[in-house]
C-alpha cells in the first residue's frame, strides 16, 4: 500500500521588506512565500498543478520516505502551502513520479518510471491512478524485456483515454527511441509505438495539439553535424507518425519542454550551447503545426542558463522556468515571461549558497503562479522540495530569502490508530506477489481471509489475536487464476473491513 510519508515541512518565514533584482520589471508578479518540504534525504517536486478546487498537487521523487532507494510521491497542499495529504509509492529500488494530471472526477494520474517491479533493476514506464487524497486505485507497468523506459508526461486524449509519452531503450542495443502509449481509464493499452528508430533521441515532454493529436519533444543525441538538435515528433490518435523534425541553431540545442499556443503553434524550450561551448543559454523554437520552424530565440547572461519547463499563461504569454549560473557561485532559480513575439516581458532569479532548480510551474489564476523544484540551500544537504508562490498583490517577501535560518514545523509523532480498516493491495493488479496492511484500533482476535468474486473462500491469511497497530500481510497469488478477489478482515471487537484486488496472469 502507499506508505504515509514522514517528510517534515520547513517553512521559510519571510518577514523582511521586498527587494527585487535589478532586471525585474514593474509589471511582474511579486513572490509571496517560499516553503520547503523534506525529510533529511533527497526530495523533489517534478510537476505541480492546480486542482479543480483550487488546491495544489505535486508529484516527484523522495528518498526520505517509503521502502525504496527512491519512491514516487503524491503531495496535496492548500493554496497557502499547508500540506493536506501525502502518499508515497514504490518498491525496493528506484521509482519516481514525473508528471501528474487531475481527472474530471477528482482522481489523479501520475506517470513516471519504476525499477522495483517485473525484472527489478530494469526501468519501465509506470502509471498510477490515485484518489483525491492519493489512495492508490491501480498502477500499471508498460514495456517488457531488458529495457530502460520512462514516462515523462500524461495527457488526456480528446477521444477518450490518455496519452503517455517518454523514451525507450533496449539495454545493450544502443539508441533510445521516442515512446508513446495510449491507455483507457483502467490503464489498458489501446496502442503503443516507438519513433525516431533511425536516430538516438532523448525525450522530455509532450503535449496534446488542438487537433487532438500528440507531440513529443526532446533532442537528438547524435546528429550528422556532431551537434544534437531539438527533436519533435507528432503522432495521430491511433499512434501513426505524422511527421518528425529537427530544430535549432548551428550549435548544440536541447529541448526540455513543449507547450502549445492557442493557434496550434508549438513552443519548444530548452538550451543552446553557442559555438560549441560548455555554457548554455535559454532557447525557444516556435514550430508550426506542420513541423516548420517559424522562429528561434535565445536568452542568457554571462554564464549558463537552462530551461526545465514551459507553459502558456492565460494571457497567451510563454512562461519558462529553470535555473541560472550567472548570478553567484551556485545555480539560482530562474523564472522568465516571454511574449509570443519572443520579447522578454520580465525575468527573475534568486538562490542561496547552493543550487536551486525550478522544474515546473502552474497558473493558479490570472497573474498568480505556483512553482516547484528542489533546493540544496535548505537544511537538507541532499535537497528539499519547495513551493514558491508569486502573485500581483504580495509585498512582504525578502530577497534574497534567508536559507540559513528556517523555522521547522516539527513532524507529528506516531499516528494513533483510531479505526479498523484494510489498506489497498499494492501493487494492484499484480501477477505473483503483493502486500496490504490492516489497521487495528483495538486489541483482540482477528481473522483475515480471501474470497473469489463468487464468495468462495480461497484461503485464510490470519486467525489470531493481535495488538493495536498496523499489520502488513504478504499476498502470494502464484496458484490463483486471473480475476477479482476480496480480502475480508473481521474482528468481534472492531467489526469488518473489505478491499478488492485483481490477479492478472
Amino acid at each position: 500500500m502507499p506508505t504515509p510519508t514522514v517528510m517534515r515541512t520547513v517553512l521559510m518565514l519571510l518577514l523582511l521588506s521586498l527587494f527585487l533584482p535589478t532586471f525585474a520589471h514593474a509589471n511582474m508578479p511579486h513572490p509571496a512565500w517560499l516553503k520547503l518540504y523534506g525529510g533529511g534525504d533527497y526530495d523533489e517536486g517534478k510537476t505541480v498543478i492546480r486542482t479543480h478546487d483550487g488546491n495544489i498537487a505535486v508529484t516527484g521523487g523522495t528518498e526520505s520516505a517509503g521502502p525504496g532507494l527512491m519512491d514516487g510521491h503524491f503531495s496535496l497542499f492548500d493554496p497557502d502551502g499547508r500540506m493536506i495529504a501525502q502518499q508515497v509509492y514504490g518498491g525496493s529500488r528506484v521509482d519516481r513520479g514525473k508528471c501528474i494530471i487531475e481527472l474530471d472526477n477528482g482522481d489523479f494520474l501520475i506517470a513516471g518510471y519504476a525499477q522495483s517491479f517485473e525484472d527489478p533493476g530494469y526501468r519501465r514506464v509506470w502509471v498510477l491512478r490515485v484518489g483525491p487524497t492519493g489512495d492508490l486505485i491501480w498502477d500499471r507497468i508498460y514495456g517488457s524485456g531488458s529495457i530502460f523506459a520512462t514516462g515523462f508526461v500524461v495527457d488526456p486524449c480528446p477521444d477518450g483515454g490518455y496519452y503517455i509519452g517518454g523514451d525507450y531503450q533496449e539495454v545493450n542495443e544502443g539508441p533510445r527511441d521516442a515512446y508513446a502509449i495510449r491507455i483507457d481509464g483502467d490503464g489498458n493499452v489501446i496502442w503503443e509505438n516507438r519513433y525516431g528508430l533511425d536516430r538516438d533521441v532523448r525525450m522530455f515532454y509532450g503535449a496534446v495539439t488542438p487537433d487532438g493529436n500528440f507531440a513529443l519533444a526532446g533532442f537528438e543525441r547524435v546528429a550528422e553535424d556532431d551537434f544534437p538538435d531539438m527533436y519533435l515528433v507528432k503522432v495521430d490518435k491511433d499512434g501513426n507518425q505524422l511527421w518528425e523534425g529537427e530544430y535549432g541553431s548551428p550549435a548544440r540545442d536541447d529541448a526540455r519542454g513543449i507547450a502549445v499556443l492557442p493557434d496550434g503553434r508549438m513552443v519548444l524550450a530548452g538550451e543552446t550551447y553557442p559555438d560549441g561551448s560548455n555554457t548554455s543559454d535559454i532557447a525557444l523554437a516556435i514550430v508550426a503545426d506542420d513541423g516548420t520552424q517559424l522562429a528561434w530565440h535565445e536568452y542568457g547572461w554571462n554564464m549558463s542558463e537552462q530551461a526545465r519547463h514551459v507553459e502558456i499563461t492565460s494571457a497567451g504569454d510563454i512562461m519558462v522556468v529553470g535555473h541560472s549560473f550567472s548570478f553567484g557561485n551556485a545555480g539560482d532559480m530562474l523564472i522568465m515571461l516571454i511574449g509570443q513575439d519572443g520579447q522578454e516581458r520580465w525575468s527573475w532569479h534568486f538562490g542561496g549558497e547552493y543550487n536551486e532548480f525550478v522544474k515546473s510551474s502552474a497558473e493558479i489564476r490570472p497573474g498568480e503562479f505556483i512553482f516547484t523544484g528542489q533546493t540544496l540551500s535548505g537544511p537538507d544537504p541532499e535537497g528539499s522540495m519547495f513551493l514558491l508562490k508569486m502573485d500581483d498583490v504580495s509585498e512582504s517577501f525578502s530577497y534574497p530569502p534567508d536559507f540559513s535560518t528556517p523555522v521547522f514545523e516539527q513532524p507529528a509523532g506516531p499516528e494513533r490508530i483510531t479505526e479498523f480498516h484494510i489498506g489497498q493491495v499494492y501493487p494492484n493488479p499484480f501477477n505473483s506477489q503483493g502486500r496490504f496492511s490492516v489497521q487495528i484500533a483495538q486489541p483482540g482476535p482477528i481473522r483475515v481471509v480471501v474470497y473469489d468474486r463468487l464468495g468462495r473462500l480461497v484461503r485464510v491469511l490470519a486467525d489470531e489475536t493481535v495488538p493495536v497497530g498496523e499489520r502488513v500481510f504478504p499476498l502470494v497469488a502464484d496458484d490463483l487464476p486471473s480475476g477479482m478477489y476480496f480480502i475480508q478482515a473481521t474482528s468481534p471487537v472492531a467489526g469488518k473491513a473489505v478491499t478488492p484486488f485483481t490477479v492478472v496472469k
